[in-house]
C-alpha cells in the first residue's frame, strides 16, 4: 500500500512538473517574441503563485555599451514602482499606531503654508493633495530652499478633489517616516522590509554614478534609430518615489512577503488596498497608494515605473507578476506583458479582446498589416468606440516612434473626417517628427471643426514662434 501511495505521489509530482515546464516554455517563447517585436534591450520577468516561484528568467543586455547580460545579479531600477515599498512602510507605522492616514500633515510640519494644513497623509498617498510638484523646480537647490519655493506656489486644487500624480507627496511621506522612526528613509525600508540585508538593493537617484550591476534605462531615438542612456541626476528626496534598484531574487522575496502578509496584518493590508473616492473622480482608480487594474473583471493592484517596470498583485489568485525592462523601440509594454502572463497562468484572467488587440498591434509593428488594416480590425473589436481606441494606440507610439503614430492618425483623419480630435492628434504626431508645416495645417483644421479646441489654438501659437 505504501509503495502504491509513493508511486502515485511521484506520478502526481511528475505531472505537475511537466505542466509547469510546459507553461514556463510558453512564457519564455512569448517574452522572447515580445522582446523582438518591441525592441527591448534587456528584461526580466517572474511569476509567484501560492508562495511558489512559477517562473523567473532574464533576457538581453542591461548595458548596451558593454553588452552586460541581464541576470539574477542585475539591479533593475523600479522608478515609480518604488512607491510600493514606501506605502508598506507608511502602513507599518499605521499598524503600530504611530501615525494615522487621516492625520493632517501640519501635525508633522509646523512651517507649511496655511492652505496646506488641510492636506492629510491619505492625500499624499492618493496623489490628491493638490500641493506643488517639486519636479517643476530647480532640483539642484538645497532642500530648505526648495521647500521655500514650493511654499510660495499656489495649490493646484483642494485636497481630495482630484488625482494628480506628484513626487512631492512621497518626499513628505518619507520625511514623516524619518521623523517618527529616527531613521534615514532608505535604512528604515531595508531594515524592515529586507531583514536589514542590503545585498542586491540600492537606493540612488543619480544615474550618472557608475554602480556595479545596476541596469541603465535607455531612450529610443527614432530619427537616429539608436538607444541613448537615460541618466537623470537626483538625490535622496527622489528615493521614496522612484529611487530603488533591485535584483529580481530580492524583489521576488519582497513580493512573497507581501502575499503572505509578513509586513502587515491582513486587516492593515485591507486598509491599504481600500479604494479612495476622489470628490471629482476618477472612480475605482486608486487605493491608499496602489493603482487599481481590472483584468478580465478581476481587481488587481500594483504600480509601474519609468515606462519600463511593473509589479502587480492578484490577491484573489494568491499571485504576483513582475516585469522589468530597460527601454523599448515602440511603447511601454509592462502592463500588456503582465496581463498576458496572468492569462497564461490562469484562464480566468485571459481577456480575449485584449489578446486580439495586442496581436493586431504586433502585426502592425512588424509591417504585416497597414494602419488601415488596424482600423478595420479595431472596427470589428470596438464597434462603438473605434476612433478612441485607434487614437489611444497612436499615442502609445508618439514618444518613442512617432512615425507609427502619423500612419495611425492619418488613417483616423480619413475615416473620421469630421473629428476635430483626429486632426489634433495628427498635428501632434507631425510636430513630433519635425514637420511643423503639416502640424500647423492639421491643428488649423481641428480648430475649424471645433473653435473651442484650446490645445490646437495653443499649438498654432507655439508653431508661430
Amino acid at each position: 500500500m505504501k509503495i502504491k501511495l509513493l508511486l502515485f505521489t511521484l506520478s502526481l509530482f511528475s505531472i505537475i512538473s511537466v505542466a509547469q515546464n510546459s507553461v514556463s516554455s510558453k512564457i519564455s517563447e512569448y517574452l522572447e517574441n515580445t522582446q523582438k517585436v518591441h525592441g527591448i534591450p534587456g528584461m526580466a520577468a517572474a511569476v509567484i503563485k501560492n508562495d511558489n516561484i512559477l517562473y523567473q528568467d532574464y533576457f538581453g543586455t542591461g548595458m548596451i555599451e558593454s553588452l552586460t547580460p541581464v541576470s539574477k545579479n542585475s539591479m533593475m531600477p523600479l522608478f515609480s514602482a518604488s512607491k510600493l515599498m514606501t506605502n508598506v512602510a507608511v502602513f507599518k507605522l499605521v499598524e503600530e499606531e504611530k501615525i494615522n492616514i487621516t492625520d493632517p500633515i501640519s501635525k508633522y510640519f509646523k512651517d507649511i503654508p496655511e492652505e496646506w494644513k488641510k492636506v492629510t497623509i491619505q492625500n499624499l498617498l492618493t496623489h490628491s493633495s493638490g500641493i506643488p510638484d517639486f519636479i517643476r523646480f530647480d532640483m539642484s537647490l538645497p532642500h530648505d530652499k526648495l521647500l521655500k519655493e514650493l511654499y510660495k506656489e499656489e495649490m493646484y486644487f483642494e485636497p481630495g478633489a482630484h488625482f494628480q500624480y506628484n513626487q512631492t507627496n512621497y518626499w513628505f511621506l518619507a520625511r514623516i517616516i524619518e521623523q517618527i522612526t529616527g531613521d534615514k528613509f532608505a535604512d528604515y525600508i531595508i531594515r524592515n522590509q529586507f531583514n536589514g540585508n542590503s545585498e542586491g538593493i540600492l537606493y540612488s537617484s543619480n544615474f550618472k554614478e557608475a554602480i556595479p550591476n545596476r541596469v541603465i534605462k535607455y531612450n529610443y531615438i527614432a530619427k537616429r534609430e539608436l538607444f541613448e542612456r537615460n541618466t537623470p541626476v537626483g538625490d535622496e528626496i527622489g528615493h521614496p518615489g522612484n529611487g530603488i534598484s533591485i535584483t529580481m531574487p530580492r524583489l521576488i522575496e519582497w513580493c512573497q512577503n507581501v502575499l503572505k502578509n509578513k509586513f502587515l496584518s491582513s486587516e492593515t493590508h485591507k486598509l491599504m488596498l481600500e479604494t479612495f473616492e476622489y470628490e471629482k473622480g476618477p472612480k475605482e482608480h486608486f487605493t491608499n497608494g496602489w493603482a487599481v487594474y481590472k483584468v478580465n473583471g478581476n481587481l488587481t493592484y500594483g504600480f509601474t515605473g519609468g515606462g519600463v517596470s511593473g509589479i502587480r498583485f492578484f490577491p484573489e489568485k494568491d499571485m504576483a507578476i513582475i516585469f522589468l525592462s530597460n527601454g523599448m523601440k515602440t511603447y511601454s509594454v509592462h502592463n500588456m506583458v503582465i496581463n498576458h502572463l496572468a492569462g497564461m497562468i490562469d484562464k480566468d484572467l485571459a481577456d480575449e479582446n485584449e489578446l486580439m488587440m495586442n496581436k493586431i498591434e504586433e502585426e502592425f509593428i512588424e509591417g504585416n498589416i497597414s494602419a488601415e488594416g488596424v482600423f478595420q480590425n479595431y472596427k470589428k473589436l470596438f464597434a462603438e468606440d473605434t476612433e478612441a481606441h485607434l487614437n489611444a494606440l497612436g499615442y502609445k507610439f508618439i514618444d518613442n516612434n512617432p512615425k507609427y503614430a502619423v500612419r495611425l492618425f492619418e488613417t483616423m483623419v480619413n475615416e473620421f473626417p469630421n473629428s476635430f480630435n483626429a486632426y489634433d492628434s495628427l498635428g501632434e504626431a507631425y510636430m513630433k517628427i519635425g514637420n511643423n508645416k503639416k502640424a500647423k495645417t492639421n491643428f488649423q483644421k481641428s480648430l475649424d471643426l471645433n473653435p473651442e479646441n484650446k490645445n490646437a489654438e495653443d499649438m498654432i501659437s507655439r508653431l508661430k514662434t
